[in-house]
């Protein structure tokens, strides 16, 4: 009895100095790699650091965070921002956001509030802290930007799997419910008040190729970019427009997509009539592109419903053989 009373009070003892040498380092880390950001020339600034949650897990919390990147203009600030994780796997932690924080870039101020914004980010065991996997749960998010337009999301869940035979390939998923986009951010005009206030559902589900690994230094030096690209599927429903998509591109070092993307949409002359309407397709070519969709439609074998592939190249977009305009660059700042 004594020596199990004995190995039990050793075992804690060991567990207990592991304990609080893992927090230390956890705090010093944090706070060399602040400092290290601020060499850089970021705004790198916190009023607090600690980390508790003895014995079971490490919860280490930060307050008024600062931080802004003076290559890209990007800057993130928060009150507090929270992580947790076990004591038996502090590489996998729980990340929670505070309810309200703000974005900023040199184009938008950004205010985001929420209810909840939380989830598990795994890393592996590397000095780089490579992402592996993260699976986040949103709740009454709210996104309002300094110039008033305003973004709503009741619920969704955001996730990332990061290939193991491949460690620049991530499956990408977005699934969200009572959408509520910004019009005037898309710069689009509902004239007939065809589109309601909100997508009833929206999912969007994807294979990413990026030139780099999502670690540490996508934070500290550039952003990767996107290499290709799988849609495994699309589908939103908004109001009477209901789109689905599917398709791979690729992407070339400035961002121009090449590749062809499957679409279906159903109500295609309501959508051409609020192209017009948001100055996306110019008037006076509105009757051609409605013509030559109406063909498309036409061998969809219904009318109202356009089945046909989306073409990316030449920094041109088609749809079937209707050019639709520039292509977008696809780049992260």
């Amino acid at each position: 009895m004594r020596r199990l009373l004995y190995l039990i009070i050793v075992l804690a003892t060991l567990f207990s100095g592991y304990w609080f040498v893992v927090a230390a380092g956890l705090d010093i880390g944090l706070g060399n790699w602040i400092l290290a950001r601020q060499e850089d020339g970021w705004v790198a600034e916190y009023s607090d650091l600690s980390t508790s949650g003895f014995p079971t897990r490490f919860e280490t919390t930060l307050k008024d965070l600062e931080l802004a990147d003076p290559r890209t203009g990007v800057a993130w600030s928060a009150p507090e921002f929270r992580i947790i994780a076990p004591s038996y796997r502090p590489t996998h932690i729980t990340a929670i956001w505070p309810h309200q924080q703000t974005l900023a870039s040199p184009y938008k101020d950004l205010t985001i509030t929420s209810s909840t914004m939380q989830g598990l980010v795994g890393f592996g065991a590397d000095t780089s802290l490579p992402l592996t996997k993260a699976d986040i749960t949103l709740d009454k998010i709210d996104i309002v930007s300094d110039n008033n337009w305003k973004v709503h999301l009741g619920q969704g869940s955001f996730t990332i799997d990061r290939d193991d035979s491949n460690p620049l390939s991530y499956a990408i998923n977005l699934d969200a419910m009572d959408v509520s986009p910004a019009l005037t951010l898309f710069n689009i005009t509902d004239p007939a008040n065809i589109l309601p206030d909100a997508f009833e559902t929206l999912s969007i589900k994807t294979i990413i190729g990026f030139d780099a690994p999502w670690d540490r230094k996508a934070i500290e030096r550039r952003r990767p970019q996107i290499t290709n690209l799988k849609l495994t599927i699309l589908k939103a429903k908004w109001g009477d427009l209901d789109i689905w998509a599917a398709g791979k591109l690729t992407v070339d070092k400035e961002g121009w997509p090449t590749g062809k993307i499957t679409l279906k949409a159903k109500n295609w002359r309501e959508m051409l009539q609020i192209g017009v309407a948001s100055g996306w397709v110019p008037p006076d070519a509105a009757p051609k592109i409605e013509q030559g969709l109406a063909i498309v439609a036409a061998f969809s074998g219904n009318p109202n419903t356009i089945d046909a592939p989306l073409g990316f190249g030449d920094h041109q977009v088609w749809l079937g053989p209707v050019p639709l305009g520039p292509a977008p660059q696809i780049r992260l700042r």
